[in-house]
């Protein structure tokens, strides 16, 4: 099982380490609400390049995601769609689907992930991470894998998001049926953002996982990629 060590009140460090592999072992460090310290840590353990600091520690999200290749790490930006409920709404049918952005470290025998909001599927994740060695991160110790596992399950979640805009459709529905034109509107116009929102945001993901594959480095076997990436 993997061992579960608090390194600070924001910075949580997964260690799995299967016996049966000839790896050493796989960290995963989840780092939330990064501040002075976190990106202070990151720069004396890891000694990361500034600007990818900096984008970590920046307040407002960066333009478009990004992929950089390093000498001893791959350094990713990507953003998620994520649903924030409207409480001004007495009918509970506006939920905002908004954009989050997670930065990735990647390197050979480690995954740094810093959400920039509290993101639901990652901290799932973390948590199954810790007690399941049927996955495929425990059975490969590797941190292209476990980046795998981490954006499937976060892009499956998703799904949860069209939910939930299918009954705010319905609702939407009733209230025409009901001859409230005016209100109508206004939820139908809502639901389009959401609807925009959440195809921008996943569209991006496509070129940036080209990218990541068409790296070339050994910090992530070639093999790996590609069977599980495509």
């Amino acid at each position: 099982m993997a061992k579960l060590k608090k390194i600070s009140k924001n910075i949580w460090q997964l260690t799995i380490n299967n016996p049966k592999t000839k790896n050493k072992e796989l960290k995963w460090i989840n780092i939330n609400n990064a501040g002075k310290y976190e990106i202070e840590y990151l720069r004396k353990e890891f000694n990361f390049r500034l600007p990818h600091l900096q984008v970590s520690s920046a307040k407002i999200l960066v333009q478009r995601p990004i992929v950089e290749k390093e000498a001893d790490y791959i350094f990713m930006a990507l953003h998620f769609p994520i649903i924030q409920i409207n409480e001004n709404n007495k009918n509970n049918i506006n939920s905002d689907i908004t954009v989050a952005e997670i930065e990735f470290f990647i390197g050979r025998n480690f995954l740094i992930t810093m959400p920039n909001q509290n993101i639901e599927p990652l901290n799932d994740f973390f948590k199954l991470c810790k007690n399941d060695d049927s996955l495929l991160t425990y059975q490969f110790e590797s941190p292209a894998i476990l980046l795998y596992e981490l954006l499937e399950k976060i892009t499956l979640s998703c799904f949860n998001l069209l939910d939930k805009n299918s009954v705010a459709i319905n609702k939407v529905e009733e209230i025409i049926f009901a001859q409230k034109q005016k209100e109508a509107v206004s939820q139908i116009l809502f639901l389009r953002h959401n609807i925009i929102n959440l195809r921008k945001t996943l569209q991006n993901h496509k070129n940036i996982i080209k990218k990541l594959i068409a790296i070339e480095s050994d910090l992530i076997p070639d093999e790996q990629i590609r069977k599980y990436y495509n």
